[in-house]
């Protein structure tokens, strides 16, 4: 249009290099987030300016916000969202004020790693279609350990996750209490979780509607006053759509009894019928023994013992669920202990690896 003036600009020569930038609970968003001593005050600033290739370390402390990630990464500068090791980060929605904490909506190649979540609101009724992760149109997506304990609060949690088209989203080394339901993947071609703890699920731990991969990890039964009428797997295909690796399931119920293991309307299934049609299902059933049992009274740990975790699981750490079961250990299901060595409860200070 004549009307209209030309603009012209430059681009760069070359790629700007990745930034190491800072978030602190004391910090101010008018800083420059270079450094600590100039630490940005809110994650969701640092998301807003975080470029591919940069990570944001963010020191510990609450932090009441939402956060949504506004710039995407490229395959080999991913922008990471992570604790600064020895540090405790903990992202709270103010006593069930705040539902979705972290939205990440057509992005690519992003990492959120290290984070403890509490006090995050679902709908009345237990409605899912509130949660801690909304994922949508995105690829290349890692969600790794972070942790979401709904205990508490008087009101229903959210789910840990919900994603939507995203192909290559991996969940590793998380852990879901308590949620109505742990993880809904719909249309998300090559998406994994391993090495990950779902306990006390309302409704189901996982509910699936894609091909994807479950590996090592420890799927606990709901509560007692659910788990009768609840399903630990909900596919929306047919069996075929999940691999079943290596997974400890740990249930009230004998497995012949449980026949709403894995769920397809109308069908249900136990873990013996599922290693029928896929003879490579190699998951089992044990009690993983998790770690924190150990400071619960003996009183508290029979019949079910996940079920003490409703009075002794308030403000866990991830350590608290290591598995100690010899044979949960051996098979490396569940949470890898080493994963966590930079964590505070290991006694690190505030170094980077």
């Amino acid at each position: 249009d004549p009307h209209y003036e030309v603009i012209s600009f430059t681009t760069p020569a070359s790629d700007p290099a990745p930034r190491e930038l800072y978030v602190a609970p004391e910090g101010s968003d008018q800083n420059s987030g270079l450094s600590r001593a100039q630490a940005w005050g809110t994650v969701a600033h640092a998301a807003s300016q975080a470029a591919p290739g940069d990570t944001v370390w963010i020191a510990g402390g609450t932090y009441t916000e939402k956060v949504r990630v506004r710039t995407t990464g490229d395959t080999k500068k991913p922008i990471s969202f992570r604790s600064i090791p020895g540090e405790k980060v903990v992202f709270d929605g103010n006593e069930r004020r705040l539902d979705n904490a972290w939205t990440i909506n057509g992005k690519a190649n992003i990492v959120v790693d290290g984070f403890y979540f509490l006090n995050h609101r679902g709908e009345p009724g237990g409605n899912v279609s509130t949660r801690l992760f909304d994922v949508v149109q995105s690829r290349d997506i890692l969600i790794r350990r972070c942790m979401m304990n709904g205990l508490g609060g008087g009101a229903y949690p959210g789910s840990f996750l919900t994603t939507w088209t995203t192909p290559n989203l991996t969940v590793s080394n998380c852990v879901s209490i308590l949620a109505p339901d742990g993880v809904e993947a719909n249309q998300c071609p090559n998406f994994k979780i391993e090495n990950s703890v779902f306990l006390l699920t309302m409704i189901s731990n996982v509910k699936l509607g894609s091909e994807s991969t479950l590996s090592s990890n420890i799927f606990c039964d709901s509560g007692e006053f659910k788990a009768l009428l609840k399903v630990q797997l909900q596919l929306y295909g047919g069996v075929g759509l999940v691999k079943d690796l290596n997974n400890c399931y740990y249930f009230r119920l004998p497995d012949e009894e449980r026949v709403a293991f894995i769920l397809k309307y109308p069908d249900k299934m136990s873990l013996a019928d599922l290693k029928k049609v896929q003879p490579e299902t190699d998951s089992y059933i044990a009690d993983p023994q998790f770690a924190i049992l150990d400071r619960v009274p003996e009183k508290d740990r029979k019949p079910f013992s996940v079920d003490a975790l409703y009075q002794h699981g308030h403000n866990m750490e991830f350590s608290d669920l290591f598995a100690t079961n010899p044979e949960v250990v051996a098979r490396g299901s569940g949470l890898q202990p080493d994963a966590f060595r930079d964590f505070h409860f290991n006694g690190r200070t505030d170094t980077r690896p």
